[in-house]
């Protein structure tokens, strides 16, 4: 999904423009705080009406905010992905990508999610299954992977690329020309300097100041010069 400033000027980023009535229909995958979340968003903040919540057969509960939690199991039965869209709601990378997998392979669009007080520049794109939050910042250039999660108030510096299945916490400034990738996690307070590299599955902790590359697979705290071994992205 690219954004220019005809879409902004079209009201889809403004927070003054008039929210246009529900044109498509949503069912969330989840049930937890972030499923809650999500809907508050895609009800205030989208054309979407959020119509159902699904989940795992293990994780499955009679009902949640007054609406019926179908089975995920046989869900395209119930709500066709010709006439609906799915959004998955869970904060874990690993267990959101295997979700996101079985949506696209029941046929279903992934619908994202970008906040009208978050500032998008030109020529940014955003991929599918998206949660960006507000008053994040994202220059001119950046690109954003695949079911990617940014909480609020994250500055995104030009050029920079953030891979598919990641989470970026709250506060974090990453400098440009930046590459995340795949399935890491950064968290809140983290900044980077500009034209650094960190890689798959990786960790980032709290307030780290990240001046130099870090491999795959690598943990990054606070209290830590070099980044650790993480064995597995499941981990995250």
């Amino acid at each position: 999904m690219r954004y220019s400033t005809k879409d902004i000027l079209k009201g889809a980023l403004n927070p003054f423009a008039i929210r246009p009535v529900f044109q498509k229909q949503l069912v969330i995958f989840g049930t937890g705080s972030i499923a809650e979340m999500a809907d508050d968003y895609f009800q205030n903040e989208s054309d979407y009406q959020v119509v159902a919540f699904t989940q795992e057969q293990e994780e499955l509960t009679k009902s949640y905010k007054s609406f019926t939690v179908y089975q995920f199991d046989g869900i395209e039965t119930m709500f066709p992905p010709d006439q609906y869209d799915m959004f998955v709601a869970i904060g874990i990378n690993s267990v959101r990508e295997r979700i996101y997998q079985e949506c696209k392979e029941k046929g279903y669009k992934l619908a994202s999610l970008v906040s009208r007080y978050a500032y998008i520049g030109r020529n940014v794109i955003i991929g599918e299954n998206c949660f960006i939050q507000e008053y994040n910042n994202l220059q001119y250039g950046v690109e954003i992977g695949n079911n990617t999660f940014l909480w609020a108030k994250n500055h995104i510096g030009h050029h920079s690329k953030i891979g598919k299945h990641c989470f970026l916490a709250s506060g974090i400034t990453l400098s440009g020309y930046n590459k995340i990738g795949d399935y890491t996690f950064i968290g809140s307070g983290a900044t980077t300097k500009d034209n650094i590299k960190i890689g798959k599955n990786c960790l980032v902790g709290l307030g780290v100041r990240v001046c130099q590359d870090i491999p795959d697979n690598k943990k990054f705290t606070t209290l830590q010069t070099y980044p650790d071994e993480i064995p597995t992205y499941k981990d995250i």
